[in-house]
């Protein structure tokens, strides 16, 4: 089944299209084979950059030939970024940041973690499904109002807009957004009340885009949908089982294989055992429907 399947009459562009403005940034710790995957699986016929922004705060991490961002405290603060001590966790748009001073000319950033699966016939296809919508600034996913509820709605001020959230395993920003939200972190960096609290990637830039009055949609505004809250939330998918990739033209997260699937469920069944953990999955769980 083609996407033309799935949304009739629409001509989504072919894996020859170029996107020589756009850059995939592969967000990592380390490079194994899930990373190693998804590097493979880019042709490389699209003329789309590709870049691995790699978390090197405990050391140096090698990426063989790939283009490297180094994601460390040293380089963030020279861009006049706060960096509390879980910052390479907490802050994804941190290698935004990075990317962006490394891309100068590029108009669009996609940001893609290792746990995200598709079921497109190439991760070309879905970044093509996009491109008739040029004048979005941040497509992302579960993109709402946040609840009070949420942990992460109280490191934002009130404003006249509500304080939004959204979900940063896949987005995609443009290169004016980027740069609104490092203004808007060196600023904060001055604020007392922000560096206390420090807002994570998914509230400040969900926030920060809206209040600025520049576009926002979520991935499933394209058409047809590209993924459920069953399918693309918190809830870990296995990876092994290759169930996912029968429903054609789907993203999923997080995927995980083997060894690394069943210590997740594992640790869940541990945090299960534990009433406040309970509680706060029950919360989370909640706040993704």
């Amino acid at each position: 089944m083609s996407y033309a399947d799935v949304l009739p009459g629409v001509a989504i562009p072919s894996s020859a299209r170029t996107f020589a403005d756009t850059v995939m940034i592969l967000r990592t710790h380390f490079l194994g084979e899930s990373e190693r995957r998804f590097l493979s699986s880019l042709s490389g016929r699209s003329g789309m950059q590709v870049a691995v922004a790699v978390d090197e705060t405990a050391g140096v991490v090698d990426v063989g030939e790939h283009r490297k961002i180094s994601v460390t405290a040293a380089a963030c603060r020279e861009l006049g970024l706060h960096c509390p001590d879980d910052f390479a966790w907490r802050n994804g748009d941190y290698n935004l940041y990075l990317a962006r001073k490394a891309f100068p000319a590029a108009r669009y950033f996609w940001m893609v973690e290792p746990d995200v699966e598709h079921s497109f016939a190439s991760f070309e296809q879905f970044v093509a499904l996009f491109d008739r919508m040029p004048d979005i600034d941040l497509l992302t996913s579960h993109l709402l109002p946040a609840d009070r509820e949420w942990y992460w709605q109280r490191t934002i001020k009130d404003g006249p807009v509500s304080v939004h959230r959204c979900f940063f395993p896949l987005i995609r920003i443009s290169s004016r957004a980027i740069d609104l939200c490092l203004k808007q972190r060196q600023k904060d960096r001055r604020s007392l009340y922000s560096r206390l609290f420090w807002p994570n990637d998914e509230a400040l830039v969900a926030t920060t885009v809206i209040r600025a009055g520049l576009k926002v949609a979520d991935l499933n505004g394209a058409g047809a949908p590209v993924y459920t809250e069953d399918s693309f939330g918190y809830e870990p998918l296995d990876g092994d089982d290759g169930w996912f990739r029968r429903t054609p033209n789907q993203v999923y997260h997080p995927v995980l294989y083997g060894d690394a699937y069943r210590a997740r469920l594992a640790r869940q069944a541990a945090a299960m055992a534990d009433p406040f953990m309970r509680r706060v999955r029950r919360k989370l769980q909640k706040l993704m429907r």
